[in-house]
């Protein structure tokens, strides 16, 4: 019969916790919903500094203010806010820190609009008090929607420290005139998402379709801009040749585009460092001429790019940059791409190839360590891949394969080399080890 200290030290070992690493804890709080978070912090000192400085779980979740008083969380934890309420983030610098998510606004009379107009309104230099309240006191914002904004408003709350800015566009007449870009001098950073049904091209369709073009050309005249992100472009003409005045671009992100060759021929090709193209169309020419300026290219995603045969047949393949590091594609693109001997690509990802691509990629890409390959519609070529690997021996690069179910290919594992992975596929044909390289 055991005596009492012993039942005692065997009942302090059952309360005890594992002696875990706090980022193994951290890892296990990240699935847990907010009011649990904030139930386990109550635990111990170890859990509350682990949900509170280790979660990612904070980052990654917008709150809504109007409504965060039931949850009780800290402003410091905070990075994505969101509510209706312009004054909880103009006359104090609380939530200067997040990225603030504005709410569509009431709509308001004409003899309200006027008075606060007048209100906003300060050209005289005695009133430096009214100036101080009435801007945004964040660097980064997106607007729900710009229809219950009025374009002093815009001006007025945007243009001292604003730096990220994001909003829908419906190029309708409510919609306020995005010339207030202008005035935000410390804008670096744009995206904006065009809303319209364009289906095909009557009177109203090319009506929308200019408001677009004419807001495009405004976008290039930002002088300070470092990157735009445009998604639903609808283009259908080339922009002036003196449209263009951004000094140093580094990243464009263009996605469910049409006929996004007019804005690449616009574009300064010196000194862009990112590209994404995903879901739009293209003209082969112009892609081709694009590319081969791209000096300083670092990261392609063409994977999901539609291309558009020029009226002039050019039969010259897509030369991938020289200096770029990683890149995206799929194999019709693959097909008519051109590695070069010297090219310093590190990591790459690929949908649906086959084995003469995978030598060929090999032979040209020698510094390549990290290779992800997406099986999505030919699940039948994975089979010949795999025997590739069996055959070939690539130790030093660290290789994936996404299928839809790897139940179907247990025996593979065990054959296969520890350096390459087959991995189920997501809903978004991108693998975490690929996005982490990339952030």
């Amino acid at each position: 019969m055991s005596t009492a200290r012993e039942r005692y030290l065997e009942w302090k070992n059952r309360c005890l916790l594992p002696q875990l690493p706090t980022e193994i804890w951290a890892h296990i709080f990240s699935y847990l919903h907010v009011n649990d978070l904030l139930s386990v912090r109550l635990v111990s000192r170890l859990f509350c500094s682990c949900v509170n400085q280790h979660t990612y779980f904070w980052s990654s979740v917008i709150f809504d203010i109007d409504q965060c008083t039931n949850y009780s969380i800290p402003t410091n934890l905070l990075r994505h806010v969101r509510s209706a309420n312009i004054e909880l983030f103009t006359k104090s610098n609380v939530y200067s820190h997040c990225t603030v998510y504005l709410k569509p606004q009431p709509i308001i009379n004409s003899t309200n609009k006027r008075r606060k107009r007048h209100l906003l309104k300060a050209h005289d230099d005695d009133d430096e008090q009214l100036k101080k309240q009435s801007y945004l006191r964040c660097a980064s914002v997106h607007f729900e929607t710009l229809r219950s904004f009025d374009q002093l408003q815009l001006e007025y709350l945007l243009k001292n420290r604003i730096r990220r800015l994001q909003f829908s566009y419906e190029c309708l007449s409510q919609e306020p005139s995005p010339i207030f870009l202008f005035k935000l001098e410390r804008l670096k950073h744009l995206k904006i998402s065009f809303v319209h049904n364009i289906i095909q091209l009557d009177s109203f369709a090319v009506m929308l379709i200019n408001t677009i073009h004419d807001i495009v050309d405004l976008l290039l005249k930002l002088k300070n801009l470092k990157s735009f992100t445009l998604h639903n472009l609808y283009l259908i003409q080339s922009f002036p040749e003196n449209s263009y005045a951004i000094n140093r671009l580094r990243s464009i992100w263009l996605e469910n585009c049409v006929n996004i060759h007019f804005l690449l021929s616009a574009i300064d090709k010196q000194n862009l460092k990112t590209i994404v193209l995903r879901q739009s169309t293209c003209d082969r020419a112009v892609l081709t001429t694009f590319l081969d300026q791209l000096e300083t290219l670092h990261y392609l995603d063409l994977t999901s790019l539609q291309i558009l045969q020029s009226t002039n047949q050019n039969d010259e393949p897509l030369r991938i940059p020289v200096k770029l590091k990683t890149c995206s594609l799929n194999s019709t693109l693959l097909q008519s791409c051109s590695f070069r001997l010297a090219s310093s690509l590190r990591s790459l990802e690929l949908i649906d190839i086959n084995v003469n691509q995978l030598t060929n990629i090999f032979k040209f890409c020698q510094k390549l360590r990290i290779l992800c390959l997406f099986f999505i519609t030919q699940q039948l070529s994975l089979s010949s891949v795999i025997k590739y690997f069996q055959k070939h021996h690539h130790p030093q690069r660290l290789i994936h394969f996404h299928v839809s179910s790897t139940t179907d290919f247990d025996d593979e594992k065990q054959i296969l080399p520890a350096n390459i992975l087959i991995i189920p596929t997501q809903e978004s044909a991108k693998c975490f080890c690929y996005g982490n390289l990339l952030e």
